[in-house]
């Protein structure tokens, strides 16, 4: 039995607040689903949308979502239109960003301390990324110049070596005009030891060190509780071993060019092949969970941001392939020929498919009555109605 089928009758349901803060449909997707999860629990939710700059993609999964949950309530919170003329930012995402900080967790945590009512944070993305953002605070305290001068690889507490190549090139800028290491991540980074909780999109056994050193406190003692309640279902309607999805995420600066080589790559492929299941992702960390969940393997080309490490998981854990050689991003351009060659011997590797079918069972034991995460969202639910007690 799935979490969605496991009911819990509270007498009376806890009233639970979503303000997503994400800008893409990446961000928005594990929102809508732990939403979706706590419904079933019978909890009364209400989701707040803001309409700052949505695209079609986005609406239609916003008023989708919606039109399956009835009893889910909608507020559309308007904001002002952005103000370019006195933003010193140039990149248009960065000032979206900046349009709407004031709901991130360094202002939010604030507010909800002021009102004495519990707050908690969903993160979209790995335990292991999670918990690398979450010590920044404290190395940068220790050392300022951590990355500028880092030649080899950094430690972290619990979570051990993250290799300076797989540090987002955004950090390793530690100038004053860095504006997504100065303004944005550091200051929520701080502001986590005063929320309640963070919502991880991942499960124990998917990220098992990883989760326990959060669990134990080793990261740093000062984090909150994490709840891993991942994964979410997507492909597991289609017919087995009938898809091939590309998953660039929603903002992804792929060249022209190299889609084009991506293209040739799935074309040559498809001719040699027959129809097999598999995952090609340089975009979020939800296609990851969708992988686990379906029990396809993944060729995990990272882009930027947290991808590397996520890419390092997925490998790890034997759900896939990192080709680390292709780089970061636009670092280097990957002819179509060599693609279609890994993604050949992906998809003929017989170990790699008998290592996802133990990734899928394990992510849909995860998520069974008595399940971990059905445990972790249980635990929340049951924290909040002895609080409002």
């Amino acid at each position: 039995m799935e979490m969605s089928d496991s009911i819990v009758n509270y007498a009376k349901p806890v009233h639970i607040l979503f303000l997503p803060s994400g800008l893409g449909v990446g961000q928005m997707v594990p929102f809508f689903r732990l939403a979706s999860m706590l419904a079933s629990h019978k909890c009364r939710i209400t989701f707040i949308t803001m309409p700052l700059e949505i695209s079609i993609t986005k609406s239609i999964l916003i008023n989708n979502f919606f039109a399956i949950h009835p009893e889910i309530n909608r507020l559309d919170f308007q904001i002002l239109p952005l103000n370019t003329s006195t933003s010193s930012i140039s990149d248009p995402f960065i000032m979206q960003i900046d349009a709407i900080n004031f709901i991130l967790a360094y202002s939010l945590s604030q507010i909800a301390n002021n009102i004495n009512i519990p707050i908690y944070n969903i993160s979209t993305t790995s335990a292991k990324f999670y918990s690398t953002v979450a010590y920044l605070p404290v190395l940068l305290s220790e050392d300022p110049d951590a990355f500028k001068y880092c030649s080899g690889n950094l430690e972290i507490p619990g979570i051990g070596s993250v290799p300076k190549s797989s540090i987002p090139h955004s950090w390793l800028d530690n100038s004053p005009s860095n504006y997504v290491l100065k303004d944005y991540l550091l200051p929520n980074a701080r502001a986590l030891p005063h929320v309640t909780g963070i919502f991880l999109n991942t499960f124990d056994w998917f990220e098992p060190e990883t989760i326990a050193s959060l669990d134990d406190g080793r990261v740093t003692s000062s984090l909150p509780l994490v709840f891993p309640v991942g994964p979410c279902s997507w492909l597991d309607e289609q017919p087995a071993e009938s898809v091939v999805y590309v998953n660039f995420g929603t903002r992804e600066p792929i060249s022209a060019q190299q889609l084009r080589k991506i293209g040739e790559g799935l074309e040559i492929f498809l001719v040699e092949m027959e129809k097999k299941g598999k995952i090609m992702k340089p975009g979020d960390y939800e296609a990851v969970m969708n992988a686990t969940w379906s029990g396809v393997p993944m060729m995990a080309w990272p882009q930027h941001g947290d991808q590397k490490l996520n890419a390092e998981v997925v490998e790890k854990v034997g759900l896939g392939r990192w080709v680390e050689e292709w780089g970061w991003g636009e670092e280097n351009l990957v002819n179509g020929g060599e693609i279609a060659e890994m993604v050949k011997n992906l998809m003929g590797d017989v170990n790699m498919k008998v290592n996802t079918i133990k990734v899928r069972e394990q992510a849909r034991k995860a998520k069974e009555i008595g399940g971990s995460s059905e445990k972790r969202l249980r635990k929340f639910i049951e924290t909040l109605t002895a609080e409002q007690k």
